[in-house]
């Protein structure tokens, strides 16, 4: 499986062509909308891991905007998951965890959000889809991880 640091962009090029009705439900993991403009892209990646809606993530958490490391390690946590209240830059780990939430930048501006990642897919509330193909705007990158192990 490529788990290279680049988005699986062509996993919907992919699917067209070998299952013309769409891909075949292999993801463990549900996408959920988000929403532009709002900020919980935090508590929506937990919600994908930990399968839990976002209303009780946002509830555990105690609030609804942006979300800290901190706050989602501890979240994750209670529902089971184990890892670390700190980040891994990107360029330590050279390629995306089994699973994880990532950090993603825009370079030219100070945006950036939370993401939920399994097996290579990225599973973004704002500019992803049920696959696990995001289709980010130019610029936009992976800067840091946390790894997590169920």
């Amino acid at each position: 499986m490529n788990t290279k640091l680049t988005p699986l962009r062509s996993w919907r090029e992919h699917c067209s062509k070998e299952y013309p009705n769409g891909a075949p439900n292999i993801l463990m993991r549900t996408w959920i909308s988000q929403g532009r403009r709002k900020h919980i892209s935090g508590q929506v990646a937990a919600a994908v891991i930990s399968g839990r809606p976002v209303e009780e993530i946002i509830e555990r958490i105690g609030h609804s905007h942006r979300a800290t490391t901190r706050e989602l390690a501890r979240v994750l946590g209670q529902y089971g998951y184990l890892c670390s209240e700190r980040c891994v830059p990107g360029k330590k780990l050279g390629e995306l965890p089994r699973l994880g939430l990532a950090q993603v930048h825009a370079s030219d501006s100070f945006q950036w959000h939370w993401v939920a990642v399994e097996d290579g897919h990225i599973f973004d509330g704002v500019w992803g889809d049920a696959y696990g193909v995001v289709d980010w705007p130019e610029g936009f990158r992976i800067t840091s991880y946390l790894p997590i192990e169920e």
